[in-house]
């Protein structure tokens, strides 16, 4: 019942992490669940800015006002996190997407707080560099595995399959390997004195490939081949500071539950109050109320859904927002996807998209074309 699976794509490499919603725990599992697809290194733009408390609100204006403007085509995401800003954007990326550099720098996060991972990969070598246990810089060269067997097979007249297999039995022991795995490490422009480096990726089984940095730490959750996938499924059990791409949907029994034990639990919690008003003093206990109230509900008006439970316990009148939710089920169809309530002034807001013909005969209170063809809509109840 507290467990799930997630699993992360990239390329034809899959893999997946059962984990505990409760306690976060995790482990590897040949089960399939819901797939997260990456997104790799060349495909996005990541822009990244430290921000001050109270420049917060000014600094989300703005990156959302530059990603707009200059990326109208392209999908992108803002997240600002413990004075970083995020702005993630990747091309011709549809569903549930992580970006590479994020699932290096959570799965390096695992290994410390200041570190550089190298994703060694076929066609391309992807640096990672993490302090405080954040994202702050990634480079692409686009130069990997392939590059260095070719460029054994050129120097030696070999054909490439006897190249590789001469690359994977000798290493960096072949001055050739070596050349071309230096020069990959000189076009990152990171320089790599004194820094603890995490080695991913299926070249990174090169042999002597260590002897080059100073420090080294150990891959221990799984292959190197599948390091990327590992750190996309770990963003599901991990506090996750990065863009993720996902809008959270809301079924209609998300819906029908948010009616019942959100109203449920108000009431309790307001009876209880209410019955301690009549053995202690008033004015303190009014004060603890309108505290907890608003850690419960930060985004509503005190006297609003106060006065509802208030009338609830005292007359038995329905309680206005459960009626609300009830009714806003009416207008709810299978194929939409529903990513948000609001609850103000009396009246409930629910977002979502759905295709056109699944909306036909719905009075909606707005509407919006998206790119894909589908339609962004908002429902207002009453």
């Amino acid at each position: 019942m507290w467990k799930r699976v997630i699993s992360a794509r990239e390329g034809n490499k899959v893999l997946s992490v059962e984990y505990n919603l409760l306690s976060k725990e995790w482990k590897l599992t040949s089960k399939r669940g819901k797939e997260v697809l990456v997104v790799p290194s060349e495909r996005v733009f990541i822009r990244i800015e430290e921000y001050a408390e109270e420049e917060k609100k000014s600094k989300g204006a703005e990156l959302k006002a530059y990603a707009k403007e200059r990326f109208p085509q392209d999908r992108y995401d803002l997240k600002l996190f413990n004075g970083l800003a995020y702005l993630a954007l990747c091309r011709d990326c549809e569903g549930e997407v992580e970006l590479e550099p994020f699932a290096l720098a959570r799965l390096g996060a695992l290994y410390g707080e200041e570190l550089l991972v190298i994703d060694w990969g076929k066609r391309k070598t992807v640096f990672v560099e993490l302090k405080g246990g954040f994202l702050r810089s990634f480079r692409v060269v686009l130069r990997g595995g392939d590059y260095i067997t070719k460029r054994l097979s050129e120097s030696r007249s070999l054909g490439y399959e006897e190249a590789e297999g001469l690359k994977r039995s000798e290493g960096l022991r072949l001055e050739e390997v070596r050349e071309a795995v230096k020069e990959i490490l000189e076009l990152s422009g990171y320089s790599f004195e004194d820094k603890r480096v995490l080695l991913t990726g299926g070249t990174s089984r090169l042999k002597e490939l260590r002897g080059l940095f100073s420090e080294t730490v150990e891959l221990r959750h799984c292959e190197p081949e599948y390091a990327v996938c590992l750190g996309a499924c770990l963003r599901k059990v991990l506090k996750n500071p990065y863009p993720d791409f996902v809008q959270k949907e809301l079924s209609p029994q998300d819906i029908k539950m948010l009616a019942y034990t959100g109203g449920a639990m108000a009431l309790a919690f307001f009876v209880s109050l209410f019955a301690m008003q009549r053995l202690y003093s008033v004015e303190p206990l009014r004060d603890a109320q309108r505290t907890e109230f608003k850690r419960l509900f930060p985004n509503e008006p005190i006297i609003s859904l106060y006065d509802q439970v208030r009338t609830k316990v005292s007359t038995g009148e329905e309680y206005k927002l459960t009626k609300l939710l009830s009714k806003a089920q009416e207008n709810l169809r299978p194929g939409m996807k529903l990513y948000r309530l609001e609850y103000t002034e009396g009246r409930l807001t629910i977002k979502g998209e759905a295709d056109r013909k699944t909306l036909e005969g719905l009075r909606l209170f707005s509407t919006k074309e998206t790119p894909t063809g589908r339609v962004e809509f908002e429902i207002k109840v009453p």
